[in-house]
């Protein structure tokens, strides 16, 4: 297997903290994240005036108010930076460095206000810690924004004479810089060790792939390049079936040709893939004979394009769907439907005889699984009314989004 160099392993670690970091903000980005945020600080912000509260913390309601309610709006702005101009625009990234800043410094000047380093809000202060511990992205500017918060409430407390409160807010202090230092470098160790083994993985793949490419080549297109030249031998007797036969090899040794290359998917439309899936499960049925098929299409979303890979999969399912009916179910009638909305939805049903209960998820109805899911979907079958099998792929959520609007 070949050795992955440093820089590789580098940029591929970078790459990866920073999709963690971006899929991680969408979610603490959304309507409904923001709320639990906006309203757990709201309760931060009450504590001193609840029952009780004002002996806890040592500090007037009034001023929590005022500390916990400017991060709070600085935490709405944010959420609306990242919907309006998104993660990357300079606008969410002021807001959210000012975000992790104002909390450090409210918390901070909260536990200086209360006049003892034996504070409640010093858990407040630790949860943003270790909330964030995972967040490699974020850790320089947290950790500037806690350390200069800390070293403001430790000089408080000398310049008050209180030498036990500074030791004390010194050691608390050290502890959760330490904490976010070691987290930082623990989570980029990981990071690294992450890409590594996923390169190492592109690299076991490309091999086992040229390996399989070579035996293809060298074996099975051979084999079917011979039987093409005799085939086009035969083609002077002027039998329809020959031809037939000449034209369905040399489709299927071009596939193949494409395959061993390993040629990158391309993005196809929605109208290429009806159009694609219709003609695999009629060159089936034609060179299986005595069955029809049938193929409708509802584009809802007819404009649109979809991901590099996504119609290659589905094609690959309408042609194993197809021949399960016709080898397992010994269908008559084949008929297919992709309908195109908010979601993908492929239908393959037949009038055949059903598909054993027990070949389900095996052979070649294991590999439509593993098509589905790798689109983000999922594959079932059930019993067709009146008689046979219908299967049904269906990608939605996550894989909707591969559809662009």
């Amino acid at each position: 297997m070949g050795q992955v160099e440093p820089a590789e392993v580098e940029a591929r670690a970078i790459a990866n903290v920073i999709q963690r970091y971006a899929d991680g903000t969408r979610r603490w980005r959304t309507p409904r994240a923001t709320i639990v945020n906006v309203g757990l600080i709201g309760l931060m912000a009450a504590l001193p005036a609840l029952p009780g509260g004002q002996a806890l913390t040592g500090v007037p309601a009034r001023v929590s108010l005022v500390a916990f309610g400017l991060v709070a709006l600085v935490a709405i702005g944010a959420a609306v930076a990242h919907a309006a101009a998104g993660l990357w625009s300079t606008p969410y990234k002021v807001l959210t460095t000012m975000e992790s800043a104002g909390w450090c410094a409210a918390n901070a000047a909260l536990i200086g206000w209360s006049g003892s380093a034996r504070s409640v809000y010093w858990m407040s202060l630790g949860a943003l810690v270790v909330v964030t511990a995972t967040t490699v992205h974020r850790h320089p500017v947290l950790l500037r924004a806690l350390a200069a918060s800390l070293v403001g409430l430790v000089g408080w407390f000398v310049a008050e004479g209180r030498t036990a409160d500074a030791v004390l807010a010194a050691v608390l202090g050290a502890a959760l810089v330490w904490f976010q230092r070691l987290s930082t470098a623990t989570g980029w160790t990981a990071a690294r060790e992450r890409a590594r083994a996923e390169l190492l993985a592109e690299r076991l793949r490309d091999q086992e792939r040229a390996r399989i490419g070579r035996e293809l080549h060298d074996g099975v297109a051979a084999e079917l390049t011979a039987a093409l030249w005799q085939a086009q031998a035969l083609e002077g007797d002027d039998a329809t079936e020959i031809h037939g036969l000449v034209a369905a090899l040399r489709a299927t040794l071009a596939e193949l040709r494409h395959v061993i290359r390993g040629a990158p998917a391309a993005p196809v439309s929605v109208q290429a893939l009806a159009r694609d899936c219709a003609r695999a499960g009629q060159a089936i049925v034609d060179a299986h004979g005595g069955a029809a098929w049938r193929f409708d299409a509802e584009l809802g979303r007819a404009s649109s394009q979809l991901a590099p890979g996504v119609g290659e999969h589905l094609v690959r399912v309408v042609q194993e769907g197809v021949i399960n009916a016709l080898r397992h179910g010994h269908a008559r009638h084949v008929e297919g439907t992709l309908t195109v909305g908010d979601d993908l939805l492929l239908v393959i049903e037949d009038d055949g005889v059903g598909c054993p209960h027990d070949r389900l998820g095996r052979g070649g109805t294991g590999h439509i699984v593993d098509r589905a899911r790798a689109l983000g979907g999922a594959a079932a079958w059930a019993p067709r009314e009146g008689g046979g099998t219908r299967l049904t792929v269906r990608l939605d959520g996550s894989a909707s989004a591969r559809l662009p609007p």
